[in-house]
């Protein structure tokens, strides 16, 4: 793995939650604007003209808060995005399956042993 693609892996999680953040708190923002244009726009229960730019004001805001979820959901963490690579490095090392089964059950009898002591 090179340096370009570890800096990349440590990286892109911290861009995404800066932008979703980001998004999140203009989404906020948006919605507080348009709670307060519709404040002033009420008059004696009707609503003026003000309630067009609530109504932009609102789905700016909601647009903006699906799409910080959508970001905060879909894209991985550090550890996830370590895991993608690293599965696909695993699987496809042949040094790696050349390994006896027997290894790998005495691994996991020693783990087991290992857990049990510390319970």
């Amino acid at each position: 793995m090179s340096y370009s693609e570890i800096y990349w892996l440590i990286t892109i999680p911290k861009i995404g939650e800066a932008i979703g953040a980001g998004f999140m708190v203009f989404g906020i923002i948006m919605l507080g604007i348009a709670a307060i244009i519709a404040m002033a726009s009420h008059d004696n229960g009707e609503f003026n003209e003000g309630w067009k730019y609530t109504k932009r004001f609102l789905t700016a805001g909601f647009i903006s808060l699906a799409f910080s979820g959508m970001l905060v959901a879909f894209v991985p963490t550090r550890k996830e995005m370590l895991a993608i690579v690293g599965i696909s490095k695993v699987t496809s090392n042949e040094e790696l399956n050349k390994i006896p089964n027997k290894l790998f059950e005495l691994a996991n009898i020693t783990l087991d042993d290992l857990i049990e002591e510390e319970d």
